[in-house]
């Protein structure tokens, strides 16, 4: 019985790697050092995608640089929107994919007040619904204008949306 024990050590070390950015991510977390943390979140997150380290949750890693990018209202959040809804994609949870989409369109319409960059993700959800012949489900089934009126409801709705 042979082991490879090169291929098992080198994916050690990847994982340690992994592991290293993300304990400096939160470090930066703690230093109040945002733009920092959501980079090293980034950093582990691609790590771990380039090796196909399996037990390692990219999207969770990617999901963690949102908040950090978000508090200091970095466009570089994004990016981390896009990589979430790709590696759903690329797990074929198309599920989760439109509904992340519909997620992320609604905070940057409502953070950053970009309505392009928002429609671009609603109409990625509509299109993923159409290739893969899903229902469209509104989960708001009351609309109250006046709750939406103000940055700060729409901030408390993305904090309790959980990203």
């Amino acid at each position: 019985m042979s082991i490879n024990i090169g291929h098992t050590r080198r994916n050690l070390d990847v994982e340690s790697i992994y592991l290293n950015m993300m304990y400096v991510a939160e470090i930066m977390k703690e230093l109040d050092e945002w733009e920092k943390a959501g980079d090293g979140y980034v950093t582990a997150a691609q790590i771990a995608e380039f090796h196909e380290i399996p037990h390692i949750s990219i999207i969770k890693t990617y999901k963690r640089s949102i908040p950090c990018f978000l508090r200091i209202r970095s466009t570089r959040a994004y990016d981390s929107f896009h990589s979430v809804v790709d590696c759903y994609l690329k797990d074929n949870q198309i599920q989760k994919a439109i509904e992340h989409c519909i997620k992320y369109g609604y905070v940057i319409r409502n953070v950053f007040w970009d309505r392009y960059r928002s429609r671009e993700f609603y109409e990625q959800a509509d299109h993923l619904r159409f290739l893969h012949n899903i229902p469209h489900r509104c989960a708001i089934r009351e609309f109250d204008i006046n709750k939406y009126d103000i940055l700060e409801k729409a901030h408390d709705d993305f904090q309790n949306v959980g990203f």
